[in-house]
């Protein structure tokens, strides 16, 4: 369960930080697409919330807290609708999304295959990426049920009480009073 763990922490920073990313860097191709759209709005309401719930998800696959586990599946939710969002625009406008990967890559003094380029003109090519994406929103909730189903197995080994209440361990000379924390 510790490798499923690190596994989910590793792509939750790695996707907090690719959103920040985004953000911060007019050349990325995502700004570059929506944006040329007239869609940054549209950019910015999925990709903030989406990086906090990556930070809160990530906590939560350590820590296990109240609504971690809806804000784990809320980042993986809307980095779908982000991603899937990019699909339509470049469906609907190959040229602007040809436009907008040739300025990403000389933005980042990349060189611009025109391979890729010819494949963009194909709407097979945009879907392929939209089942890519379904693929790995799959993978990535598989993975949080597993940690979640983790949680709610080592809840189920630590002992119980109510908010507030006070656990008796050892006889009557020895009482400990132990912070219980419920979903």
């Amino acid at each position: 369960m510790k490798i499923i763990r690190i596994i989910v922490t590793l792509g939750f920073v790695w996707s907090a930080l690719k959103s920040i990313e985004i953000l911060s860097h007019e050349g990325s191709l995502d700004m570059q697409l929506f944006s040329t759209a007239g869609m940054s709005w549209l950019l910015f309401a999925l990709i903030v919330p989406c990086a906090v719930c990556y930070v809160w998800g990530t906590v939560w696959v350590w820590r296990h807290h109240p609504g971690g586990f809806v804000a784990a599946l809320a980042a993986i939710g809307l980095n779908f609708v982000e991603t899937a969002s990019g699909v339509v625009i470049s469906m609907k406008d190959t040229e602007l999304a040809k436009k907008c990967f040739i300025a990403s890559r000389e933005a980042r003094g990349l060189p611009v295959p025109p391979d890729i380029l010819s494949m963009m003109d194909n709407p097979k090519s945009h879907l392929m990426a939209l089942g890519i994406s379904v693929f790995f929103t799959l993978i990535w909730l598989y993975l949080v049920l597993k940690v979640r189903n983790y949680h709610r197995q080592t809840k189920n080994l630590e002992p119980q009480c109510a908010v507030g209440q006070a656990l008796t361990i050892g006889n009557d000379e020895e009482k400990r009073a132990m912070d219980c924390c419920c979903d």
